[in-house]
Parts: structure tokens; sequence; C-alpha cells
């Protein structure tokens, strides 16, 4: 048999190429050098590497993603969800020729929001996503400011980082008038634990907190004077991170309406002749804010010293109903009640009254008594009005006004009358007293205010159902 040339050649180019060895695939060096610096990615390049996979593990939830990646890749462009994560690098082979190489050791990285600040000014401080405010604020856009107005009224934010500054404005105070704000770190609320800032110039950035460990941080100012003594306002935080979304309010709300004793009027001073300042009167060891910090509720406080349910000697024709409807005693701006729906408001008016009432006689003195229990009773009838689902408490005894005890209690007796359907409630706390000491112009002393504090923060509890949270200052 004849075999062509042809078949010849097939057989000898099949046969050799039998012989010949295909080399097994390399697989590549994993990348050295991996590290990420201000989110940028950064390693050696890898030869014959095609390509470069990353792999992300969540710290928090342990989802592991997969990206692939070119050195000097921005990982903000990934969209990674801010948080914790783990993250190792490999280089990608051709799948034929070179194979993947393993993952690196994994590196520790935050992914920070892109979009986050770590400034926040101007109208901006106005959105409480990002400044929480309590009490009664106004922004002012003729110098862009918010300013917050009574005892326990400030700010709160949430950042990430170790440093917080604040820049504030007051007015040009008098000796004895400074602002005295507090500083809360990390859901503190013990204003003896809190730092105290005194604001000491018209306009001037302060350092709120400094030197903390690098993480999240929550830190709440709030004021410890009063309205009246000096005007307060926030216009410009920065921190040398990213602020956060702000907490939500404490699920329980508290409202008090009231003069001096609620603002802490001279409870430091060292006697009853030393004459009131903003350094001898703390609100936030008063007994409002006090029993509230017991009980883990927020609060509001609408009070000014020496001012009247009615009419007073001090304050002309002005009173503390008349005022409820603005932001701040002698303002004009409107206050929305629906910005703060309290729990329960509690009212602690007639001293003031009383010491306007003494000063007349006979049927003049009785009609002024009348007069003053009949508007309370329309204040407790208009509070019902702003805020149907209210429990109403009535308080005094504070200032050991004896002699206004029987007209309160009268109109306390007349509105439970006319509103059958509310929770109206009256409470005698502490009177001031020389066993504890009396602050300034015989007003209660720190000491008074404790135990009014808790005997209201336990009357609350029954009243209200609630828990009593915390323990009271010593």
């Amino acid at each position: 048999m004849k075999v062509s040339l042809l078949t010849i050649f097939l057989g000898l180019l099949t046969l050799l190429s039998a012989c010949v060895t295909t080399p097994d695939p390399i697989v590549l060096d994993t990348p050295s050098n991996f590290s990420i610096q201000d989110a940028v990615l950064k390693f050696d390049e890898v030869e014959h590497a095609s390509k470069y996979r990353i792999e992300t593990t969540d710290v928090e939830t342990e989802v592991t993603k997969k990206y692939f990646v070119t050195i000097d890749q921005d990982l903000n462009l990934l969209y990674l969800v801010p948080g914790d994560y783990t993250i190792a690098i490999q280089a990608v082979g051709d799948g034929k020729h070179y194979l993947d190489s393993d993952f690196s050791e994994s590196v520790n990285y935050t992914q920070i929001d892109p979009y986050a600040v770590s400034e926040i000014s101007g109208e901006f401080l106005t959105d409480q996503s990002m400044v929480r405010w309590f009490g009664r604020t106004h922004y002012l856009s003729t110098n862009s400011a918010n300013y917050f107005y009574f005892t326990a009224s400030g700010f709160e934010v949430t950042f990430y980082g170790t440093s917080l500054q604040a820049e504030l404005i007051t007015g040009a105070n008098a000796t004895g008038k400074e602002p005295h704000l507090v500083i809360f770190l990390d859901g503190e609320t013990n204003p003896l634990v809190g730092t105290l800032l005194v604001m000491d110039q018209p306009k001037k950035t302060y350092t709120l907190v400094d030197g903390l460990d690098e993480g999240i941080h929550t830190v709440r100012v709030l004021k410890r004077s009063e309205s009246i003594d000096s005007s307060t306002a926030l216009s410009q935080i920065t921190t040398d991170g990213y602020f956060m979304p702000t907490n939500p309010l404490r699920g329980r709300k508290i409202e008090v309406i009231a003069a001096s004793s609620s603002a802490g009027f001279g409870n430091l001073a060292a006697n009853t002749s030393v004459a009131k300042t903003t350094q001898n009167s703390d609100g936030l060891r008063a007994y409002a804010y006090l029993a509230s910090r017991m009980l883990d509720a927020e609060i509001n406080i609408f009070s000014a010293s020496g001012w009247p349910l009615l009419k007073g000697p001090w304050t002309g024709t002005n009173n503390i109903p008349a005022a409820y409807e603005f932001v701040n005693v002698y303002s004009s701006v409107s206050w929305n009640h629906q910005n703060y729906v309290p729990d329960v408001v509690i009212i602690n008016l007639g001293t003031n009254d009383w010491s306007y009432i003494t000063t007349l006689s006979g049927a003049a003195r009785t009609q002024a008594i009348l007069d003053f229990e009949n508007a309370f009773v329309a204040f407790i009838e208009h509070i019902h009005d702003i805020h149907p689902n209210t429990v109403i408490v009535i308080a005094y005894g504070l200032m050991n006004e004896t002699n206004i005890y029987t007209p309160t209690l009268n109109a306390v007796n007349k509105a439970k009358a006319n509103l059958p359907e509310v929770n109206i409630f009256s409470i005698q706390l502490p009177s001031v007293n020389a066993t504890d000491g009396i602050g300034s112009s015989n007003h209660p002393s720190a000491t008074t205010h404790i135990k009014a504090g808790q005997q209201l923060a336990d009357a609350l509890a029954v009243w209200m159902d609630w828990n009593i949270v915390r323990p009271n200052i010593s």
C-alpha cells in the first residue's frame, strides 16, 4: 500500500506535538507594602498581574464584598457604607499562564461618609438632624446665629473625632451677668461632673472638648444661668473629624413654667445677703432639672426671676402667661408650641404675685387675690388648650410663700372643676430653711433644691407611671 507524503508529515507532526510539555500556570506574588492612606490604596505592582482585587469585610455585619481596584484607588469612589472594615488585596492573573495570588494580610479601615462635614454654621445650625436643640431657640439671620434662652436650654452634637470647638455669642455683659454653660460628654448628665464654660467675650471660639480617644462622641451643652441675665447663641461648631446624625430626644418630656427658683437663683451663694450673680446661680442644680435628670426626661424651662403669674412689683404689666407665647420674655418673636409637646407641664408661680398683693390692704387685697386665682385658672385652661393630652402639675412652697398657698389651691380646685377630664395635681415642695442654708435674697440653697427635686421626681413617677432611672446628686 502506498502512503502519501502528506500522511507521513501529519503523523510526524502529531508525534512531535505529543512530546512537547505545556508549562504549569504560575501563581502570582501577593502585592506587597499594602496600606491605605487617607482612603487611597497603596501597594507594589506585581509583574504579569492583569488587575487587582480587594476583599472588604464589614466588621459589624461581617458581610464580605470584592471589588476590582487600581493603584491609588480612592475608596470613597466605591461608596462603601460608612463604618469599620478589614481589607485584603490580591493580584489577578489571566487564568491561563498566571493564576490569582493569595490575599494579603488584612488592614483596618474606617469608611467616612464622603459627604460628612467638619463644620456647621449659618442656617445649617437649625438642622435638628445635625444639631439637636433644647429649649426655645430662634435663628437670627443678621448675625447667622441660633439663640437659646432659658435655663437648661442648649444644644447637642454627635461627631467622630477627638475635639470640638464652638463659636458662641453673647452681649457686652456686666460683671456677674456672664452666661454660664455646662458641657456634658458622652451621655453624662450630672451637673457636678460637667465642665463649666463661662462666656467672657461677646464673640469667641471655645474648645468644648479636646484630646479624646478618636471615635464617636456626643457633647451636650446646657445653659445653667437664666435668660434675663444674658443672651447666648451658637454661630459655628467645628470638629477635627466629622459630624454624625444627632440622637433623638428622650421619650419623656417635661415643661416647667416658673420664676426664679427653677433657674437656681442664688442657690450657690454663701448666705442670703450675698447678691445674686450668674456665678452663684446654677439652674442645673435646681429642683426642675434634677427631677428631670432622675426620670431621664427632656426638660424645657420657661422662667424669669421676679416675674409673676398676673402682677408683681418688678415687671410692670409684664407677666409669664403673656410672655409664654414668645421665644423669650421681652421678645416679640412668636413660639410654636408644637415644637415641643410635653407629657407634663409643671407651673410654679405666685411668689412674686404675693410680693405685690402684700402691698395692698382691705378690699384691694381681696380683689387682687381673686384676680390671681382667676388668672391662674385661665392659664391652666390655656395650657390644656395648647397641649390637650398633657398632665398639669401645680408646684408651690419653695419660697415659703405661705400666704399664697390657699389662693393657689383654690385655683387648682377651680381648674379641676372646669376641666374634669384633665389630670391636674398639686405638690408642696420643701421650703427654704436655715438648716439647709439659705441662698441669695432668701432663695433656696442647692441642698433644698436637691430635696425638692427628689420629692418632685418621686411624685411624677407615681402620677406619670415613670420609673426613676438614676439617683439624685448629693
